[in-house]
């Protein structure tokens, strides 16, 4: 599922605040890039009995009859009972849909979340890493956070440390709450970047703003 291709590396321990004056376009927040993901038939829908999502693909689509657009094959990612119901020729459709539109960001992306969860294909971090590389580098900030993450993870190397930060900070300004966290306990810990008390906290304000528990969580604690 989609939700879960997001992380947080690490919690944003008590932040003290500090003084000094801080340079504003760090915060400057633009809306995030958008892709034509193409045309889409609903994949699934909520139940009015249930309230539950109850699938409604064709079966050309569960069966792997056609190539999918990104956005129908985004639509079965999202939702595991999705693809669950597809034919062993519907999952190698979905791959092969994405590869033949691998040129685009949001397939690039979808194509790493499949290979890091195992989504219809083995799971291969490198595979993840390369195709969440790919999406990053034309601006897609979930792709850009998850790179982020995923170079935090090589603890102790100062150049990947390095490399996560611009990335965190390329998501951030895009608007993604997650990689504004993160981005934070890097400035918090003085992980990849100059060590600022108080570049953390507004950080975590501008993920509050957003409705983001954690980073709300994480200002509560301040005014203990």
């Amino acid at each position: 599922m989609i939700q879960k291709m997001c992380f947080v590396f690490c919690a944003v321990c008590v932040l003290a605040l500090g003084c000094g004056r801080m340079d504003e376009s760090e915060f400057a927040i633009s809306p995030p890039r958008e892709w034509d993901e193409g045309t889409s038939c609903q994949v699934y829908a909520e139940s009015k009995e249930t309230g539950k999502l109850i699938l409604i693909a064709d079966n050309s689509l569960l069966r792997g009859e056609r190539q999918l657009t990104i956005k129908e094959a985004r639509q079965f990612i999202e939702n595991d009972e999705a693809t669950r119901m597809m034919t062993d020729d519907g999952r190698k459709n979905l791959i092969k849909s994405l590869m033949a539109q691998s040129d685009h960001p949001v397939a690039q992306y979808l194509l790493g979340a499949c290979y890091y969860y195992g989504i219809c294909i083995d799971q291969s971090k490198d595979e993840a890493t390369k195709w969440w590389l790919k999406a990053a580098e034309q601006g897609h900030f979930k792709a850009q956070s998850n790179i982020g993450v995923l170079l935090l993870q090589r603890k102790g190397d100062k150049e990947s440390e390095e490399a996560a930060v611009k990335w965190f900070r390329l998501a951030a300004k895009q608007g993604d709450a997650l990689a504004q966290c993160n981005l934070a306990f890097c400035y918090r810990e003085g992980i990849g970047v100059e060590k600022s008390k108080e570049i953390a906290i507004r950080w975590l304000k501008i993920a509050a703003e957003q409705g983001d528990e954690f980073a709300e969580e994480e200002l509560k604690k301040l005014k203990e």
